[in-house]
């Protein structure tokens, strides 16, 4: 996770790392989603956005009870990663390459 969004950092102006649970994985996993320019991120604005104005957004284009996972609260504790999880993001330095690969399991 750290790896690939060292290397996304490389390429892009903004990278927002964020995790969900995935029963079906037994346990959670890490994404990253990559802006590259910075008038198409906001991606601190979108992390820490309020929730009920999320919930609200979603009722207006969705109705109301229509996602089953997903909401304000949601969000908030996707984006919000762990404190050992951030250390590693920054003192990440590696880089993946053709040359220079990482392989993970």
């Amino acid at each position: 996770f750290t790896a690939i969004h060292n290397t996304l950092k490389q390429s892009f102006h903004d990278v927002v790392g964020y995790n969900v649970n995935i029963p079906s994985f037994v346990g959670d996993w890490g994404f990253n989603l990559a802006f590259k320019n910075a008038d198409e991120s906001e991606g601190n604005a979108n992390r820490l956005k309020d929730s009920a104005i999320l919930d609200a957004e979603i009722e207006e284009r969705l109705g109301s009870n229509t996602l089953r996972f997903y909401d304000g609260i949601s969000h908030r504790g996707m984006f919000s990663l762990s404190k050992p999880i951030r250390k590693g993001m920054a003192q990440e330095d590696r880089v993946i390459t053709k040359s220079n690969p990482v392989f993970m399991y």
